[in-house]
């Protein structure tokens, strides 16, 4: 199987397996699938399905390459939904066969790039992949992910019994969805069939509650960087009523889970924490997630679900990273870095991503940079336009002074506490900032 990718780093399996099975030992089944005729998997799994009150959908590498190149060892792979209809994933586990020639292990929902959207798919150029068929998806949402040195089999995602994540091939306004399974692996491995297994409720469950997945943080644009040459930097991202106050058909999303990015070089640590601002205890901080790359630590929700008053609360993504002797800048792939998670929570309300962002006049400022004009444009086309201009001008400007090594350092610390704090952030719902008014970024 041969797709094209946006990245020259990766390469492809020969193929991948998608299964829909109902079966008690899974992995006494990986290890012998191979060995099962095409009649005696259907003997079985008619036999078993009709005890069970589940099936189990895995997603894994039916093949992986024998040897690796050192430097060419990342493996990713579009897997098809096979469900006309709606299906319900009410548990996700990973599962593991190699732990020790394992780096990273990602799985994403991605979305079919439509022809009217083309024009901007510029802006998520490291997030974008090429089917067979030569059709591009953006993959936005990570589902569930396992990075080392916590490559180990466990249960990543698991909502009450009344609650299912839906898992269908054409999604919202019909747009074809397809998921995205990343493995990288050191180059010791010979043979492997790690993956995931999504648990899914039976066909005539009734609907039970919808959940969804919801990314928070800073948004990954040409405003996020992390400064050269200093001992470390903070980055806070929020989840700003801006966002949610036209979305609310519920006052408060529950959060089963918090899943991370897999690809953080310099990322120190993350810590997620719900701002309740009851009447009682206003300001109130509670700390729901950490994680920290190069540890074993890696502390998840301590109850089973965090409750969140849309009406009310913040969210509240901090990332503290090391420094380079180059500026690090936004990005999911190679040596950039992001501050954003991914909340599995309920029920569904309409937005796919909660962000804040710095106002350029912020940036302007930070970067100690005075010739950029910030124009009111009258159009949806010129707004677009004049955003890549400022992010090239931008650019540029850090790169030059990566180049000639004239960073301010004592302005860049004295702005820090208020960037660490969170102020002067604007609201940046959803994924696309060009599906919002564009005089609110203003």
């Amino acid at each position: 199987m041969v797709s094209k990718l946006s990245s020259s780093s990766s390469s492809l399996p020969s193929s991948s397996t998608i299964s829909t099975l109902s079966i008690i030992n899974q992995q006494w089944f990986r290890l012998n699938r191979l060995r099962l005729s095409f009649l005696s998997f259907i003997i079985v799994f008619d036999l078993i399905a009709s005890i069970l009150s589940y099936e189990i959908w895995s997603v894994y590498f039916d093949e992986t390459i024998e040897s690796f190149d050192r430097n060419n060892r990342l493996l990713k792979q579009l897997i098809e939904i096979p469900f006309d209809e709606k299906r319900y994933v009410f548990e996700i586990q990973s599962y593991v066969e190699n732990p020790k020639q394992i780096l990273r292990m990602e799985l994403m929902l991605c979305e079919k790039i439509l022809p009217k959207d083309s024009a901007n798919r510029w802006y998520f150029n490291d997030q974008t992949i090429y089917d067979d068929n030569g059709d591009e998806f953006v993959c936005l949402q990570t589902i569930a992910s396992l990075q080392e040195p916590n490559i180990e089999n466990r249960t990543i995602v698991q909502y009450p019994n009344d609650v299912g994540l839906p898992m269908v091939k054409q999604g919202s306004n019909l747009i074809e969805q397809k998921l995205l399974l990343t493995i990288e692996y050191t180059s010791e491995l010979v043979k492997d069939y790690s993956g995931f297994d999504l648990y899914l409720m039976l066909n005539d469950t009734d609907v039970p509650i919808e959940a969804a997945i919801m990314a928070i943080g800073f948004f990954p644009d040409f405003r996020f960087f992390v400064p050269p040459d200093l001992h470390h930097w903070s980055v806070k991202g929020q989840c700003l009523s801006d966002c949610l106050q036209n979305t609310i058909a519920e006052s408060e999303i529950k959060i089963a889970s918090i899943v991370h990015g897999t690809n953080h070089p310099y990322l120190e640590d993350m810590i997620v924490s719900i701002i309740d601002n009851n009447n009682e205890q206003f300001g109130l901080r509670k700390e729901i997630f950490s994680y920290e790359p190069n540890r074993f630590e890696h502390k998840t929700l301590e109850s089973n679900e965090w409750i969140f008053d849309l009406t009310r609360d913040r969210l509240i993504v901090q990332c503290n990273y090391f420094t380079a002797n180059k500026t690090i800048k936004a990005g999911f792939s190679g040596e950039s870095e992001n501050c954003i998670v991914w909340l599995h929570y309920y029920p569904k309300i309409e937005i796919d991503a909660c962000f804040s962002s710095y106002s350029l006049a912020t940036i302007m400022s930070l970067l100690d940079l005075n010739d950029i004009k910030l124009n009111f444009p009258s159009s949806l086309q010129e707004e677009m336009d004049e955003f890549k201009t400022k992010q090239n001008q931008i650019n540029n400007h850090i790169d030059h002074n990566d180049k000639t090594k004239q960073w301010n350092i004592g302005k860049l610390l004295r702005a820090k506490y208020s960037v660490t704090k969170g102020h002067n952030h604007i609201a940046q719902c959803g994924w696309n900032p060009f599906e919002f008014g564009y005089r609110r970024r203003k």
